[in-house]
């Protein structure tokens, strides 16, 4: 949760951009969910995974939830 605010925020504040941000959270047990849902827009996403999928997997559920053409993986480091 320490990077997430900081990491929504560089992507929020893009102009001119037409995007949607799907945050794929991968079971956190911090307070990671509730920063994102408070920052996410209307037709933004939040997806919870229940158990753990791991990095690989969740990578590729982020894959699987994403609707653009484009799709651009940002991390907190």
């Amino acid at each position: 949760s320490a990077t997430i605010e900081r990491g929504l925020r560089s992507i929020l504040d893009q102009d001119g951009v037409d995007f949607e941000i799907v945050v794929v959270d991968d079971d956190s047990t911090d307070d990671s969910v509730a920063v994102a849902a408070a920052m996410l827009r209307p037709g933004d996403r939040l997806v919870r995974n229940q158990p753990r999928l791991g990095l690989n997997a969740n990578h590729n559920k982020c894959l699987d939830v994403a609707r653009g053409d484009l799709i651009q993986f940002v991390h907190g480091d």
